[in-house]
């Protein structure tokens, strides 16, 4: 603890010295840098420029120096066409110098600052260019001391990164085998996919993904969340490495896909009237159906994605005492016997600790239907069983009243 406290500590104070010396003086703008593979670009005579904040101008005959792969363009006069090759179909944009109308795919879109022509080159407002093409622009700004000018100087880092496409990955397995994995392939889409194509699009071969053209960024979505069952969490490991070794550029990230109306989910994932994949967790664990038990019970289940899985569970004993009981698997739905267990006994005045805490939060009229947002598949799960009276709900409807 006190360790912690001290690197705390000695945070703030960096932090304190380092806006200090970063404000000590004005702060000069260079020319930004542009960020590709990893290096930084080199341009000669002619370079990028800054108008302000955020607003960066890129000489276009210099656009393949800082685009990903993929890219290429056709200068004309005043005309400039750029076109991204993807994985399905191209994006193709079509831009005039001093005009802020251009042309994605032919459909005619506005935007805030126009490319413009300086010395018979023509220069191109970067983040609005880039993201028609369908690029994400990330700006970093960094700040130092330049001893020979004695000054600070202030530089915008800029990296362009296109994704090629996405890779969906469920599990038709019910004990979530990597028998049961299966794979879709689609251009990348920042909105809504329709569940349908994905679906459509199914394969078991993993090698399809390595279709994909080497050295491309690729998003990788769960999608056990609306069909099917878990990925093994080591699995998700093993095939971003897989991906690097084939020179490709993995991002682990999630999207929830469907019906709108899925996402008001009733959580079924408590003992009979749970789905598979989340019964063969609870069984593997040891536990049992909460239903069937006469006693007074208090379990919270965390069926993990990147992690494992584990049950906390508090029984009340008859002197008024109760024994917590936590069991934890570290690989994600594999049925195995690799269980840790610890338990402990708690006091008559813990034990009161627990119950009123569900009293005071009114746990049994909680609802059961909750909006759920994110497909990382993760799902907490509290239960209680009393009198003969048994309620669950997932964390997502209780959170605020308990923590």
């Amino acid at each position: 603890m006190k360790k912690m406290a001290f690197i705390f500590a000695l945070t703030i104070v960096l932090t304190f010295l380092w806006s200090y010396t970063a404000n000590a003086d004005t702060v000069e703008k260079e020319e930004p840098i542009f960020i590709k593979d990893g290096l930084e670009t080199e341009f000669t005579d002619i370079k990028p420029f800054i108008i302000e904040p955020g607003i960066t101008y890129v000489p276009a005959s210099c656009c393949n120096k800082i685009f990903n792969s993929g890219f290429s363009y056709e200068i004309t006069d005043e005309t400039i066409k750029l076109i991204q090759k993807g994985l399905e179909y191209d994006t193709t944009l079509t831009a005039g110098v001093n005009r802020n109308t251009i042309f994605v795919n032919n459909k005619k879109t506005k935007i805030d600052y126009e490319p413009l022509t300086i010395d018979g080159e023509i220069y191109i407002p970067l983040s609005s260019i880039a993201e028609a093409l369908g690029y994400k622009v990330y700006y970093n700004e960094i700040i130092y001391f330049d001893k020979a000018a004695s000054k600070n100087v202030a530089k915008d880092s800029i990296q362009l990164n296109y994704i090629l496409a996405d890779v969906y990955i469920w599990n038709e397995d019910p004990n979530s085998s990597v028998d049961g994995i299966r794979y879709a392939v689609t251009q990348h889409n920042d909105s809504q996919t329709n569940i349908t194509d994905i679906y459509n699009r199914k394969t078991s071969n993993k090698e399809d993904i390595f279709n994909i053209e080497k050295g491309s960024l690729v998003n990788l979505y769960s999608l056990y969340q609306t069909e099917g069952y878990r990925v093994p969490c080591g699995y998700w490991g093993e095939l971003m490495q897989n991906l690097r070794d084939q020179n490709y550029n993995p991002i682990l990230t999630e999207r929830w896909i469907g019906d709108s109306s899925s996402s008001d989910m009733i959580i079924l994932g408590i003992g009979e009237n749970s789905d598979p994949a989340i019964s063969s967790i609870l069984k593997s664990l040891g536990e049992d159906n909460l239903r069937q038990n006469n006693g007074e019970v208090y379990r919270l289940s965390y069926f993990g994605t990147f992690s494992g899985n584990y049950v906390l569970r508090i029984n009340l004993n008859s002197d008024g005492t109760s024994t917590v009981k936590y069991v934890y698997n570290l690989t994600l739905s594999k049925i195995d016997n690799t269980n840790e267990i610890q338990e402990k006994t708690l006091t008559k005045e813990e034990t009161q600790l627990v119950t009123k805490k569900f009293f005071e939060t009114d746990f049994w009229n909680m609802p059961l239907k909750v909006h759920r947002s994110g497909a990382d598949g993760m799902d907490i799960i509290i239960e209680a069983v009393k009198n003969g009276n048994y309620y669950g709900i997932p964390l997502d409807a209780c959170k605020r009243q308990f923590f």
